[in-house]
């Protein structure tokens, strides 16, 4: 297709992401009058859209069809470390150091992967047209389908970086609070510190009791399973690498006031331990540059059809692989020291996935140890869901037991989760077995947010970013109407989206609470409303509270038991405010929508109260 204006000139086109400067995005709306612009991200197409800047969404170049086929390819692609051709480069003690970055492989695979359809069709459409970008990835792909391709350099040039790069800091005194992040090398340099008082303090000290690891477990969460250990022969033992054991003065008196002690890696170093580690990384280093010379399995691999596409991802992979080699190798050799100078007997985790669980498995299983894997919270637990929960490793794959929440839970891991029924044992969750209803304190509607999840295509396209946006603004113009106290409860994901603006634009008296434990909230609201699936519904049907889900995003993950249920109300954009209405006005269909709460809750969620002794006693005996 050629356009032409008077001078017979061919249309130029822009591809264009949140990559792009403001000044640059100024200057082709200025200089280039015969053009179009192609936004590949929420972020530009926001901007461009504030600025009354015409343009196109890449999101409409692709199909439902299509979508399906990319989401199944990046499942497939973010195991490139388990062939066979390549596999003994990656292996350093047994442990595959590829798969330790399956996460941040996972998030960037699928937004390239779908650049790359996008780029193919958008090509298929204009393929006379020159094409211009300022974005490294976007030239990097559209170099594959065409050479009419101009690289625009900026002054800001973007680096990639991950969310894992940066460690999410909660600060709160009083009502003054504040999120920020730092450098996760600023963060570990602060934690080393704290750690020389920490082992003074907490060092395990020897003991012929049992031995359970508890692995990046968090203390406030689990503290009724911590304190009920007192009453057992267990001696419980914190090993954390991400997050520290101890944050605040709630986290150390939990710690103090039970018989747990904290491993950190002073405890763990000798003499040797220095050079061990850079031998490591020395030897490792050789495997990992000789891995990057099997460019034939590289290509072939990473391709769709006879199209590769490695030359896209080989900088990230390599970034990930060679920059953090010598964190790697370090942490792999703390945990070979913790299993040399300990004795477990059992190790507790809440996922498989997570870098330092990973390692701890491996090391475990060498050992003969008992593995045990806990359900995290509510989740999708449907057929169509599996290829999520399995990326996101809802199922035990290398652990030995699996603790679940109930008979739901069980089923949803024998049926969908294809989990051996031998593996699984109901014990209900520890988390909850201490919190009880009180009577309400305050009269306002909270919501609690959980935004588009990027590690699945339908969470990065821009229909689903403006309408969860437009959720979000629709409650908060409902709450002003009614004239309702509104606070919002921010997800803790690093990955979050600060929506003050937003909804200060709407009311500037909403709340927004960045920080904290969201369960004294829901004890003081008279309206909890969740967007999508979030084990927060869960916590608002034990405290008695009305739930409304709204499921802004369609994943085509089927719909879950709590929502079979009908145990809470499923609400839209056309009846949400009718049914939030009725709720604040009409008790007997508030106490209708509690008591289908509490019949999901009895058959959801077994032995409250007593969970904690249900797996300690599993543990001692």
């Amino acid at each position: 297709m050629i356009r032409k204006n008077g001078k017979n000139e061919i249309e130029k086109l822009f591809l264009l992401d949140s990559q792009t400067s403001v000044k640059t995005i100024t200057d082709i709306t200025k200089n280039e009058k015969n053009r179009k612009i192609i936004s590949f991200d929420y972020s530009l197409h926001e901007l461009l859209s504030n600025r009354n800047i015409d343009h196109e969404i890449s999101d409409d170049f692709l199909s439902e069809d299509e979508i399906q086929i990319i989401q199944k390819k990046t499942y497939d692609y973010v195991e490139w470390y388990k062939e066979s051709e390549i596999r003994e480069f990656l292996m350093y003690n047994e442990v595959n150091i590829g798969k330790l970055f399956y996460d941040e492989t996972l998030d960037f695979l699928v937004g390239s992967l779908k650049k790359f359809f996008e780029l193919q069709n958008i090509f298929t459409v204009y393929p006379n047209h020159s094409f211009i970008t300022t974005s490294d990835i976007l030239y990097k792909i559209a170099k594959i389908f065409s050479n009419s391709i101009t690289l625009v350099t900026q002054s800001n040039q973007y680096n990639t970086t991950f969310d894992y790069d940066k460690v999410r800091i909660d600060f709160k005194i009083g009502n003054y609070q504040r999120m920020f992040f730092i450098s996760k090398l600023f963060y570990s340099r602060l934690k080393n510190f704290s750690e020389i008082f920490i082992n003074l303090m907490f060092k395990p000290k020897k003991s012929k009791n049992k031995k359970t690891l508890l692995v990046e477990i968090n203390t406030t969460r689990f503290k009724d399973l911590i304190y009920e250990s007192k009453n057992f022969s267990n001696d419980f033992l914190f090993y954390a690498r991400r997050r520290p054991v101890i944050w605040n003065r709630e986290s150390f008196n939990i710690i103090k006031n039970s018989s747990s002690k904290i491993i950190t890696p002073i405890s763990l170093k000798n003499r040797e331990f220095k050079n061990t580690v850079q031998n490591g990384i020395e030897s490792q280093l050789k495997l990992i540059l000789n891995l990057w010379q099997n460019s034939n399995f590289f290509n072939r691999f990473f391709s769709i059809g006879n199209v590769t596409f490695w030359p896209v991802v080989e900088p990230i992979i390599k970034d990930l692989v060679e920059k953090r080699l010598s964190n790697v190798i370090y942490e792999i050799e703390l945990i070979k020291r913790l299993f040399q100078l300990h004795d477990f007997d059992s190790i507790l985790i809440m996922s498989e996935i997570g870098f330092t669980e990973q390692i701890i498995i491996n090391e475990a299983k060498k050992y003969g140890k008992e593995i045990i894997l806990l359900q995290v919270g509510l989740h999708w637990d449907t057929p169509q869901a599996y290829g999520h929960n399995n990326s996101q490793t809802v199922y035990p794959i290398n652990a030995d037991k699996f603790f679940v929440w109930g008979e739901i839970s069980k089923n949803d891991a024998i049926n969908n989760g294809r989990v051996t029924p031998a593996k699984i044992k109901i014990t209900g969750s520890p988390r909850f077995d201490s919190i009880k209803s009180r009577i309400n304190r305050d009269d306002f509607i909270l919501l609690a947010t959980s935004g588009p999840q990027k590690e699945d295509v339908h969470g990065r396209l821009v229909q689903n970013f403006e309408q969860y946006k437009k959720t979000i603004i629709k409650i908060s113009q409902i709450a002003k109407d009614q004239k309702k106290k509104l606070v919002i409860k921010l997800h803790p994901s690093p990955a979050e989206w600060d929506i003050t603006d937003l909804v200060k634009g709407i009311d500037t008296n909403v709340v927004i609470e960045k920080t904290g434990d969201i369960t004294s909230l829901i004890n003081s609201c008279s309206i909890l409303i969740v967007l999508g699936i979030s084990t927060v519904i869960i916590e608002g049907q034990i405290l008695q509270k009305p739930v409304i889900s709204i499921p802004t995003i369609n994943y085509n993950w089927g719909n879950p038991e709590v929502y079979n249920s009908k145990s809470c109300l499923i609400c839209n954009m056309n009846n949400l405010e009718e049914n939030i209405i009725k709720l604040l006005n009409d008790k007997n269909f508030q106490n209708q929508i509690i008591l289908s709460g509490n019949n999901f809750i009895q058959r959801y969620l077994f032995h409250r109260g007593s969970s904690a002794k249900k797996i300690l006693e599993y543990l001692t005996n």
